[in-house]
């Protein structure tokens, strides 16, 4: 287990570690976030990345051996720094994530049910068992964490990577996904009145630290339900 573990309670933070002399004893590090905040880390190699609510990140203090190995619960965006004889890894359970020096985003919440990568530039090979699937921009891949199914299609990359500039983008996305994305930055539960309810679809773009009440004002406008707020607990019904 990793010996040093650090939690992030504010966001615009930025943790950097310097690069080091090769011959140095490698550590392994733990960075944690908790509700409401996003956090941002340099590592030894120069990679970038930030981390969002509710997330964690194992990582060595400097990369030894054939490959640049991480290892995530949550969902991070990465800007790897390039290095063609040393690939980098992020590993989510059993998958795994192989760069190619890019830029991309991967929510791989251990509660849910899917991991999501989607590539915003440059090329990733996404290892779901024994088969890869490259990605080229705009690529966004969905496994189903269960079954092992992988569904591929094109997106909006700059929508599913929008949070880490304190922006939500929603695009014909799902109520129960919007919610969920939601629940976790204001530390909330969300429960429905009915099933129904969370197969709704909204548009549109959300500041990420105004006032929840507004956010959810403005869901409900657009896509005709109401929220009965009680303290944490938030319950979603039609209007």
């Amino acid at each position: 287990l990793p010996g040093n573990i650090m939690v992030a309670s504010d966001s615009g933070k930025m943790l950097v570690y310097e690069p080091v002399e090769p011959d140095r004893e490698m550590e392994m590090h733990t960075l944690s976030t908790s509700s409401g905040c996003f956090y941002q880390l340099c590592l030894s190699d120069g990679t970038r990345v930030w981390l969002n609510s509710q997330t964690r990140l194992v990582y060595p203090t400097c990369f030894v051996g054939s490959e640049r190995v991480i290892e995530l619960d949550g969902e991070a965006y990465f800007q790897v720094a390039r290095d063609s004889t040393i690939p980098f890894v992020v590993r989510v359970g059993e998958n795994a994530v192989r760069v190619y020096g890019t830029s991309f985003n991967v929510s791989a919440y251990r509660e849910d049910a899917n991991m999501i990568t989607t590539l915003e530039t440059g090329s990733v090979g996404l290892w779901v068992g024994e088969k890869e699937y490259r990605l080229i921009p705009g690529d966004q891949v969905d496994v189903m964490v269960a079954t092992g199914v992988v569904i591929k299609h094109k997106v909006n990359a700059e929508a599913y990577c929008s949070w880490r500039n304190g922006t939500f983008i929603f695009e014909e996305e799902r109520l129960e996904t919007i919610l969920n994305r939601l629940s976790r930055w204001y530390n909330v539960d969300i429960f429905y009145q009915n099933a129904s309810i969370k197969d709704l679809h909204f548009t549109g773009d959300l500041g990420r630290y105004e006032d929840f009440m507004e956010v959810l004002k403005l869901i409900g406008l657009t896509t005709n339900v109401e929220f009965i707020v009680n303290e944490r607990n938030i319950i979603v019904k039609h209007k």
